[in-house]
């Protein structure tokens, strides 16, 4: 808006590969229908939270670890 004031739907926007868990906002006033929303996990996603998946080695290549179900893709 031209006053950048009005608070109007999200558009234009690339949200690809997030993560939140227990997020308290984590999509508000976003047209969803005018974004690109790909590969995003938000916290009612998550069947659990396991720590050890937060600290585990990378692989030889330097990538993330492989995770095991029901996180594997």
């Amino acid at each position: 808006m031209a006053d950048n004031r009005t608070d109007v739907p999200g558009c234009g926007h690339l949200l690809v590969s997030n993560a939140t868990c227990r997020g308290r906002m984590n999509l508000v006033n976003i047209a969803t229908n005018r974004c690109t929303l790909t590969e995003n996990r938000f916290g009612e996603a998550w069947p659990r939270l396991d720590e050890r998946l937060l600290t585990a080695p990378r692989a030889p290549d330097g990538s993330l670890p492989a995770l095991p179900p029901p996180f594997a893709r």
